[in-house]
């Protein structure tokens, strides 16, 4: 059936980590219920492993009220392992905490928007765009392309693009996009707070205090 990947978020305010994980009303039952960030199977794969090298093993004690409950942290669990006793234990067999800041926001600040970028033939381009293929593995460099004689060079045309399907590079790229927004979002509800409860400098600090729970089983 294949390992099935989750990817949560928290965030930091004056001492105490919170939910940055959307949430969702479902239909059946109308009640509202915290998403991943990013959940599925082989295309979290790479993305998951590149995550896990730089991670801290386990769940953290202090993970946030929302997430806990989400995830019935405490709960007793049937297992057939006598050391794995509540849910807690199960997370932190199969589960890490890694630092997003350092982790994926640095390490993907200066690189291009796209993964992969060179001279590539138009037929291929059109083929991707279209769907009709999920990579382009025959492209030139630079220097390659302008080696060629003018009338082959209007074969090819300069093309950015990402693996459709797998590597960390796509994801890692969405977990910024989605991250940056939430973490925007709960700023901005810190608003709702009277004007002299509210801590400015701690307010700029969220940004430097997210953490993804992840886990795979």
């Amino acid at each position: 059936m294949g390992v099935v990947h989750v990817i949560y978020a928290e965030i930091k305010y004056n001492g105490k980590w919170y939910s940055l994980n959307p949430i969702r009303k479902s239909i059946s039952d109308n009640k509202y219920k915290i998403e991943p960030l990013y959940i599925g199977k082989s295309f979290l794969h790479d993305a998951f492993e590149e995550l896990e090298e730089s991670s801290r093993g386990g769940f953290p004690d202090d993970l946030s009220e929302e997430l806990s409950n989400h995830l019935k942290i405490d709960r007793p669990i049937k297992s057939d392992w006598p050391n794995i006793k509540t849910y807690r234990d199960w997370y932190n067999n199969v589960g890490f905490t890694v630092d997003y800041v350092r982790v994926v926001e640095l390490r993907m600040a200066n690189k291009p928007n796209k993964e992969y970028s060179g001279f590539v033939k138009k037929t291929l381009i059109t083929k991707y765009q279209n769907g009709e293929i999920d990579e382009i593995s025959e492209y030139l460099t630079n220097e390659d392309y302008f080696d060629l004689p003018a009338e082959k060079q209007k074969k090819y045309a300069y093309f950015e693009w990402d693996e459709t399907w797998f590597g960390y590079y796509k994801i890692f790229k969405g977990l910024i996009n989605k991250v940056t927004l939430l973490a925007d979002l709960f700023v901005d509800g810190l608003m709702d707070l009277p004007y002299d409860k509210r801590n400015f400098r701690l307010e700029e600090e969220c940004y430097n205090n997210i953490r993804l729970i992840c886990y795979a089983s």
